[in-house]
């Protein structure tokens, strides 16, 4: 009978592999949870499209706190309290909004001319980079891109891009030229 009741003891986890533990929860659930800000300054409420719940934070200062089972229970028995998922759905939505503002307002420090190389003697600035800087310009933008013309013989593949705003609107088509 001993044996069993020692099994069933809880064993002690650090603060750090119980904030692991939610960081993984949210990378698993983090694609149901939706956040939207609320009017009262530093509160917000995550609903959990799978579990149909809905949860609401609000800030003390630099401390978000969250009415879920999990933080109410678990996460407020380590000082300083650990993050649930919600929390961090929070925070990773702040920091994207703010990513965006500064984007919006030209605060980006990207500078295509340090990725220039050349071609045929002509500067050229790679596919990735162009992505990269449109990125930074038109966060919440959309390229849609399909394959028009692909011959593995010789190598080729010509693809099709477009451009959509963000109310998804057509702006642009691009085809390269053979």
């Amino acid at each position: 009978m001993l044996a069993v009741k020692e099994t069933r003891e809880k064993k002690e986890t650090s603060r750090e592999e119980e904030q692991q533990k939610r960081f993984f929860n949210y990378q698993k659930d983090g694609d149901s949870l939706q956040v939207n800000q609320l009017e009262e300054e530093g509160t917000f409420r995550v609903d959990n499209s799978i579990t149909g719940g809905a949860y609401f934070i609000n800030s003390e200062g630099q401390q978000k706190n969250c009415n879920c089972p999990d933080y109410v229970n678990r996460c407020t028995c380590f000082n300083p309290p650990v993050q649930c998922k919600h929390i961090i759905a929070v925070n990773n939505w702040s920091d994207w909004q703010n990513r965006a503002k500064d984007r919006r307002d030209g605060k980006h420090n990207f500078d295509p001319h340090k990725y220039l190389i050349k071609v045929t003697g002509k500067d050229y600035l790679e596919v990735k980079f162009r992505l990269h800087w449109f990125r930074l310009e038109n966060a919440a933008w959309d390229i849609k891109t399909e394959i028009a013309h692909l011959d593995l013989e010789k190598g080729i593949a010509l693809v099709r891009a477009d451009i959509f705003d963000e109310k998804g609107n057509h702006k642009s088509s691009g085809l390269p030229l053979c």
